[in-house]
């Protein structure tokens, strides 16, 4: 029959095309992951960052800086990564990437003050 198309092939094709593109599909969910951990930080960060007794006149400026100095560290680092990942490789860097945003982050937990939170967000990159 024309038009017909069995799920048995659908699945064999899924899975060759996975197992072709495994580079991507790691990267993909790596960036998902992280995606998703930046989601969780933004409602808990004027709670987070009340902590270190900011008051609350000052909490929206606070947190507006820890948002906007992610923003800053892409920008001051995302040029002379790519300047360095050609000359090391790809493959590196994202290795220490990641390596990075997984101690930023547990830096970030262990923070002591709100200026160690800007500093470790800025790193973060």
């Amino acid at each position: 029959m024309l038009g017909v198309i069995h799920l048995s092939s659908m699945v064999s094709t899924t899975k060759d095309y996975l197992k072709r593109n495994e580079t991507l599909v790691m990267l993909c969910a790596g960036e998902l992951l992280f995606m998703i951990g930046m989601g969780f930080v933004g409602p808990i960060l004027p709670v987070y960052v009340q902590s270190f007794g900011v008051t609350a006149a000052e909490i929206g400026t606070k947190v507006g800086l820890l948002t906007g100095i992610y923003g800053v560290g892409r920008v001051a680092i995302d040029i002379p990564a790519g300047h360095l990942a050609h000359y090391i490789g790809r493959r590196p860097l994202l290795i220490a990437g990641s390596l990075l945003v997984t101690l930023t982050a547990l830096a970030l937990g262990l923070a002591t003050n709100y200026w160690q939170l800007v500093v470790f967000r800025f790193l973060q990159v």
